[in-house]
């Protein structure tokens, strides 16, 4: 996971400026494919000399663990982070949202109530 400036011309105005994206390459087979997770907008303001450190720190975060730098991050890079994760967090759907009700009434009917406190 790493973070990409790209050049931005405006059609309207001509004038060029810069966009950030968070970006994650996978390689699938014999070929890396760089995927933009999260467009993060021309008025990113993190220095570029942090972008290592925002991207692992996101990936942390992602990925439920703890951050072992041993030097502490920037408060504003660790804002940035938990702004970051949190948007890809929410763009992942969970398990329970893509059954229909329908679906999820058919698996309540599988299972049979069992009172084990009186259980024979």
């Amino acid at each position: 996971m790493f973070i990409r400036r790209t050049t931005t011309n405006s059609k309207k105005t001509e004038q060029v400026y810069y966009t950030y994206r968070l970006v994650e390459g996978v390689r699938v087979g014999s070929v890396v494919k760089q995927t933009t997770l999260l467009n993060l907008g021309s008025h990113f303001d993190i220095a570029q000399s942090h972008w290592a450190r925002l991207a692992s720190r996101i990936e942390a975060l992602l990925h439920g663990q703890a951050s072992l730098h041993l030097q502490p991050v920037p408060q504003d890079v660790e804002a940035m982070a938990q702004r970051c994760a949190a948007q890809l967090i929410a763009r992942v759907p969970t398990p329970d949202s893509s059954l229909s009700k329908a679906q999820a009434s058919k698996d309540v009917d599988r299972f049979q109530e069992v009172d084990i406190c009186h259980a024979n």
